[in-house]
C-alpha cells in the first residue's frame, strides 16, 4: 500500500506538466513523442526521473520493478483498458469506507491516508472511490457536502470527541479551505488568472516539479479552466470543443481568450447558484441539479466534488473519449501542482518554510467578498458543526487604524453569525437563487458571543537593513526600530477601537504575539 501511495504521488504530482499537456495530440509546440505522457502510458524515463524525490532510498532497478508493476496495475479488471485513474479507486478501496453517506478513512490506514492527502488532497481519491463503488452497486452519490477533512471509522474515539472540544488557538485564515476556494475562483474568473497567479511564478519547489525555464502559471491554469468548462458542458449534456483554445495557450497565442471568458461567465450565471439573495453565482459547478441537503456549511466544496465524481463515473463507465480522459489528467496535474505552491506539503521543516506558504494563502480571493465569506463559514461554522467545538478563541491579525479594526471584526461576525441566523434554501419559484432567510433553531445555539471571540495577533518579524543609513541608525536606535513603531501604531489603533466601539470590547478578549521561532 505504501508503494501505491507513492506511485499516485509520482503520477499526479511529479510528472512534469509540459509532458502531460503535450500528451493531448498536437497541443502545443512539443513534438518529441517519446516524452509524451498520457493517462494510458507514462514513459519509463519520465517515471524514473519523477520518482527521485519519492524513492530516494532504493536503487534504479527497484524503481524499474515498481514502474513495471504500476503499468500492470493500471489495467482494468477486464484487461481492456489501461489508465492512471484505475490506481485511484484501487488505493481508495483499501483506505476508505463509508459511514452512512460520508466517505471515511479506515482507522488502521489513517497515517497512510494522511500522507497521501497531504500531497494531492482528499477529493481526488474519495471521488474516484465513490464513483467506482456506485457503478458496481448501481447507485449514484448525490451528497457531496461532507467536511473538508474526512473522518475515520474509529467509533470509540469519535464517541469521546463528540462530547466537545475547546479550540484555544484558532488561526482564522489558516483554518479554512483556502486552496479549494482559490481554485474555484480561478476556474470561474478566466480573465483574472494572469493577474492573480503572477506572484506564484516565483516557484517554491521548482527543483521538485521539473518546471521548464520561464515557467508561468497563468498559461497552465487557463488550460485547466478551459478543460473544466468543456468537461462540465459534457456532464450537463452540452458540447463545447476546446482543443483549439488549449493549443493556442500552449503556443502562447491570445486568440479566443475573450470568447473563453464569456463562455465561462455564461456557465456561471446560467447554472451557478447564488450564496444568498444579493450575491453573484459562486461556481457554475454548484448548480441547480444538486440535492438540497448539499447546501450546508461545506456548500462551497460541493461543485468541485460533483465535477470530479461525474468525470470519474464516466471514465469507469467508458463514456469518456481518449481526449476527454487526457484532458482530465491534465486538469488534475495542473491543479495538484498549483496546490503545492499554496499549501505546505513539502517535507521541509521550520517556521520559515511555513511562513513562505502562509503569506500566499488568501491573496487570490482577498478582494472578493463572496469567497471571503465562504472561507470564514468553512473555517468556523463547518468546524463547529462537524467537530463539535464548544469554544473558539480565534486569532486575527492586528490592524493599523481603529476603523479598520472595527470593520474587520464586524465583517467576520456578519459572516459567521449571519450564516447561523439563516439557513440557505432554494425557493421553489426560483431555482437559481438560494438564501431565502428561513430561520433554523438548531443553528442558533451553535455559535454565540460567549463561545466565539477574538484574540488580536501582533506579528513579529525580522527587520532587514535596506540602506547604508541603517548601519548608522543601529548605533542610535533600538533593535527592530521600524517594526516596534508599526506594532505601537497597531496597539494604539486597538486601544482607540475599543474606546470607540463598546461591542468590540465583548468580542476581543486578548492579545498575542506571533513570533518567528
Amino acid at each position: 500500500m505504501e508503494n501505491q501511495r507513492k506511485v499516485i504521488e509520482i503520477l499526479f504530482r511529479r510528472i512534469p506538466l509540459k509532458y502531460v499537456v503535450q500528451g493531448l495530440a498536437s497541443a502545443g509546440r512539443f513534438d518529441n513523442k517519446a516524452l509524451w505522457c498520457t493517462f494510458e502510458k507514462i514513459p519509463e524515463k519520465i517515471f524514473h526521473d519523477a520518482s527521485y524525490h519519492v524513492y530516494r532510498e532504493i536503487s534504479d532497478d527497484e524503481v524499474r520493478n515498481i514502474y513495471c508493476k504500476t503499468m500492470e496495475e493500471m489495467r482494468s479488471e477486464d484487461n481492456n483498458t489501461k489508465s492512471v485513474f484505475h490506481l485511484l479507486f484501487r488505493y481508495g478501496e483499501k483506505v476508505l469506507t463509508t459511514d452512512d453517506k460520508f466517505p471515511v478513512c479506515r482507522y488502521e490506514h489513517l497515517l497512510n491516508w494522511w500522507k497521501c492527502s497531504n500531497k494531492i488532497g482528499q477529493d481526488l481519491v474519495t471521488m474516484a472511490y465513490l464513483a467506482y463503488r456506485d457503478i458496481g452497486n448501481h447507485e449514484r452519490t448525490t451528497y457531496f457536502s461532507y467536511p473538508m477533512v474526512i473522518n475515520h471509522d474509529n467509533h470509540r474515539l469519535n464517541y469521546i470527541l463528540d462530547k466537545g472540544l475547546a479550540e484555544n488557538h484558532f488561526h482564522l485564515n489558516g483554518s479554512s479551505a483556502t486552496f479549494a476556494l482559490s481554485w474555484i475562483y480561478l476556474m470561474n474568473h478566466f480573465g483574472f488568472i494572469n493577474k492573480k497567479t503572477s506572484v506564484f511564478n516565483d516557484l517554491l519547489d521548482k527543483d521538485i516539479y521539473g518546471m521548464e525555464e520561464n515557467f508561468k502559471w497563468g498559461k497552465y491554469i487557463r488550460i485547466a479552466a478551459i478543460i473544466r468548462a468543456s468537461l462540465f458542458s459534457k456532464i450537463i449534456g452540452e458540447k463545447w470543443e476546446c482543443k483549439a483554445f488549449i493549443k493556442n495557450e500552449m503556443d502562447d497565442l491570445p486568440f479566443g481568450n475573450i470568447y473563453v471568458s464569456d463562455f465561462i461567465q455564461t456557465l456561471r450565471y446560467q447554472y451557478g447558484r447564488r450564496m444568498g439573495k444579493d450575491s453573484q453565482p459562486f461556481d457554475y459547478a454548484v448548480h441547480c441539479g444538486l440535492s438540497e441537503d448539499n447546501f450546508n456549511e461545506n456548500r462551497a466544496l460541493v461543485g468541485e466534488r460533483f465535477f470530479l465524481y461525474e468525470c470519474f463515473r464516466r471514465i469507469y463507465s467508458n463514456d469518456f473519449t481518449f481526449e476527454e480522459q487526457q484532458m482530465l489528467y491534465i486538469y488534475l496535474r495542473v491543479k495538484i501542482s498549483f496546490r503545492g505552491e499554496m499549501i505546505q506539503s513539502n517535507d521541509r521543516t521550520g517556521f520559515h518554510n511555513f511562513l513562505r506558504y502562509q503569506d500566499r494563502k488568501d491573496i487570490i480571493f482577498d478582494d472578493d467578498r463572496i469567497y471571503e465569506k465562504e472561507a470564514d463559514i468553512l473555517a468556523v461554522n463547518a468546524s463547529c458543526r462537524t467537530q463539535n467545538i464548544k469554544f473558539f478563541e480565534v486569532r486575527v491579525a492586528a490592524k493599523d487604524s481603529a476603523d479598520r479594526f472595527i470593520a474587520s471584526i464586524e465583517k467576520k461576525d456578519s459572516h459567521v453569525f449571519g450564516y447561523e441566523k439563516f439557513v440557505t434554501s432554494v425557493e421553489k419559484e426560483d431555482c437559481y437563487v438560494f438564501g431565502c432567510e428561513k430561520k433554523i433553531q438548531e443553528n442558533n445555539s451553535l455559535i454565540s458571543n460567549k463561545n466565539y471571540f477574538y484574540v488580536i495577533h501582533f506579528i513579529k518579524e525580522r527587520e532587514e537593513s535596506d540602506s547604508a543609513n541603517d548601519v548608522v541608525q543601529t548605533n542610535i536606535r533600538c533593535r527592530n526600530y521600524n517594526k516596534r513603531r508599526e506594532v505601537h501604531k497597531e496597539a494604539v489603533a486597538l486601544y482607540k477601537a475599543l474606546e470607540k466601539n463598546k461591542r468590540l470590547r465583548k468580542r476581543i478578549k486578548g492579545i498575542d504575539r506571533h513570533h518567528l521561532k
